[in-house]
C-alpha cells in the first residue's frame, strides 16, 4: 500500500469515494482506523460517521440517504461500506452511478477483498475514487517495509536480522507488527534490535509449522540454529 495515501485521508478534502481493495487485511484495518481518527477530530463526529456491512440482501436506501444527507458542522460525513464483495454487482452499480451523478455527495469508503475489473461499478468508481491497493508484501519489499517502520519508531534492524525475524514469524503483517511491538518494548532504551533479541522475544507464527513443517526444521539444522530447530520440533510434536 502507498502510505502517502494515508496522509491524503488524514489532511486533504475527502473524495466522493475511496476504493480499498486487496487481500492484506492489515492494510484495510489501517485505512479504516485512519478514517476513524479523522472523524474523531470532528466536533460532530457521531453524526458524521456511519458504517454499513454488505450482504446478499443489502438495502440501498439507508446507504444512499446517508450519502445524500448534509454533513453536520464544517467537516465531511464519512460513510463506510464493509464487505462490499457480498453485495450483488447490480446493486453496487446503482451505488456507483448515484455517486457519479451527485458530485457533492458525502464520502463513501468501500472495502472489498478483491476488485473485479470487468464489472461496470468498478469502472465507474475509478473515475473519481481514491484507490488504495492492499496487496501483501513479500521478499525485499517486506524487508524494506520492516526496516522503514523500525526507523519511524526510532529503532534499527539489519537485513539479516529482519530475515531471521521473518523465518520465525512468516509474512502475516498483523502478526509481524505484534512481534515488532514486543521487540520495541524489550529493547527500550537502545536503538538497535539484534538477532539475539529476535530469538529471545519473538514467537513462531502458528501457521509456520503447518506451512513449512519438516523442511523448515531441516533448514534450521543445516544452519546450526539449534534453538529454532528444537522450538519447531516441539510445536510439531504438540
Amino acid at each position: 500500500m502507498d502510505r502517502s495515501l494515508l496522509r491524503k485521508i488524514e489532511l486533504d478534502p475527502l473524495p466522493r469515494a475511496i476504493l480499498v481493495h486487496g487481500s492484506e487485511s492489515y492494510w484495510h484495518d489501517v485505512v479504516y482506523t485512519t478514517l476513524q481518527q479523522r472523524n474523531a477530530k470532528d466536533s460532530m463526529a457521531e453524526w458524521n460517521w456511519s458504517v454499513f456491512e454488505g450482504d446478499k440482501e443489502f438495502e440501498l436506501e439507508p446507504l444512499l440517504n446517508d450519502l445524500g444527507t448534509v454533513a453536520w458542522g464544517q467537516e465531511q460525513k464519512i460513510v463506510v461500506l464493509k464487505k462490499a464483495q457480498l453485495i450483488p454487482a447490480s446493486l453496487m452499480e446503482k451505488v456507483a452511478s448515484w455517486l457519479e451523478e451527485h458530485e457533492n455527495a458525502n464520502c463513501l469508503a468501500v472495502f472489498i477483498n478483491k476488485v473485479d475489473n470487468r464489472l461496470k461499478y468498478t469502472k465507474i468508481l475509478r473515475q473519481f475514487a481514491l484507490e488504495i491497493k492492499c496487496d501483501p508484501l513479500e521478499g525485499n519489499r517486506l524487508i524494506r517495509y520492516i526496516q522503514d517502520y523500525c526507523t519511524e519508531q526510532g529503532k534499527k534492524m539489519t537485513p539479516n536480522c529482519v530475515e531471521d525475524l521473518l523465518n520465525r514469524v512468516g509474512n502475516n503483517l498483523q502478526f509481524i507488527h505484534n512481534e515488532l511491538d514486543k521487540l520495541f518494548a524489550f529493547t527500550e532504551g537502545r536503538e538497535e534490535i539484534t538477532v539475539n533479541d529476535v530469538r529471545e522475544v519473538s514467537a513462531l507464527w502458528p501457521g509456520q509449522p503447518a506451512k513449512n513443517t519438516i523442511f523448515q526444521m531441516a533448514d534450521f539444522i543445516v544452519q546450526k540454529k539449534r534453538q529454532e530447530a528444537l522450538e519447531l520440533l516441539n510445536l510439531l510434536l504438540s
